[in-house]
């Protein structure tokens, strides 16, 4: 056997002919199956690395950082002349 056919992040699970993997994300061990991890034809084994719940975090974690750097805080946070220098307006010290 080589390490292509039995790396070391797959065991032999608890039921007869079941094989687990470990999650690169999270570290838990899954049933080899593509109910816990995504398809993946690049990778020698088939599967991606990291479980179907953690790269569903990953992707909600980058979308909501995306998004806060393109809206910025929300409304109401900080002092009211960063609000309103936000949406163009200039407070009393400003004007000429």
């Amino acid at each position: 056997m080589n390490r292509y056919t039995t790396p070391a992040n797959l065991r032999d699970g608890a039921t007869f002919g079941e094989r687990e993997r470990l999650c690169a994300g999270c570290g838990q061990w899954f049933p080899f199956t593509e109910a816990f991890f995504h398809h993946c034809r690049s990778n020698a084994s088939g599967l991606v690395a990291r479980c179907k719940t953690c790269l569903c975090a990953a992707q909600i974690a980058r979308n909501r950082a995306r998004i806060q750097a393109r809206i910025g805080p929300r409304n109401g946070a900080g002092p009211p002349e960063v609000r309103w220098a936000r949406y163009g307006y200039r407070t009393a010290k400003t004007r000429v």
